[in-house]
């Protein structure tokens, strides 16, 4: 395992130690069915082994890692259903905080929402598509600061790391020629959803801002499953670094 920048001591080492290893998994450096050597990990971040045992425990809770029968801990393989859990969840978040950012927000707040929607459009047409996906989350998480409602918030980021999984997997895939033009029907469709959220919150539209987040988060899921070319109760195992995308036609 490549070496990482060895971390700081001090007060919060533990949380570090745990986000650095949950990013690991989140990026692909630690890959679904890899076990996780406390030994290893430790020389890795350049810490104790105590912090690395910890933060396998709370992996184990968040279920990010598996406890095999062997006694060994793995990165887990997420599943179909995984996804569909996920966004259906987050789409009932994102629905209210969309009806309350549009209670909330300002001239000045819709204004950089459109910005970074146009940001967007220039991304998808130089097909920068790492951007893109950075954007998008940027664009999700403007709305949901302007609800004003903290543990909406804290909701919605605990959600934020399991669809940043599959929204990076998706991301790498897709760089394949192959897929690269279905994917851009995708994303085409998700920007424009954006724009008329934009629109929408400029009229305080509360009703339908609601309405249309929630569609489109669900949306989101259906157009993923299908991308990934899985059942959404299907259950089976997704090997997230060798994603193959469909070659049906969306209908």
């Amino acid at each position: 395992m490549k070496a990482e920048r060895p971390l700081d001591r001090g007060a919060f080492m533990h949380e570090r130690v745990y986000e650095r290893i949950r990013d690991m998994i989140v990026d692909g450096r630690l890959a679904p069915g890899d076990r996780l050597i406390e030994t290893t990990l430790a020389a890795t971040l350049g810490v104790s082994r105590t912090p690395v045992r910890e933060s396998i425990r709370r992996l184990l809770q968040e279920k990010w890692v598996v406890l095999q029968e062997t006694g060994g801990v793995t990165v887990r393989r997420m599943s179909a259903k995984d996804l569909v859990d996920a966004y259906t969840t987050r789409a009932a978040l994102e629905a209210v905080g969309g009806r309350l950012a549009a209670q909330n927000a300002t001239r000045a707040d819709v204004d950089r929402l459109r910005k970074l929607t146009l940001a967007e459009r220039a991304a998808m047409e130089a097909g920068q598509l790492e951007k893109l996906s950075r954007l998008n989350t940027r664009f999700h998480d403007g709305v949901a600061v302007l609800s004003g409602n903290q543990p909406l918030l804290d909701a919605l980021n605990g959600l934020a790391i399991h669809t940043v999984y599959y929204k990076r997997a998706i991301a790498t895939a897709a760089q394949d020629p192959a897929w690269h033009a279905q994917y851009l029907t995708y994303v085409a469709h998700r920007l424009s959803d954006h724009e008329r959220v934009v629109e929408l919150l400029d009229a305080h539209a509360a009703d339908e801002v609601e309405d249309w987040m929630r569609r489109h988060v669900v949306e989101n899921a259906d157009n993923l499953v299908k991308l990934l070319r899985l059942e959404p109760d299907a259950g089976s195992d997704v090997e997230l670094s060798r994603i193959q995308l469909s070659t049906r036609p969306h209908p």
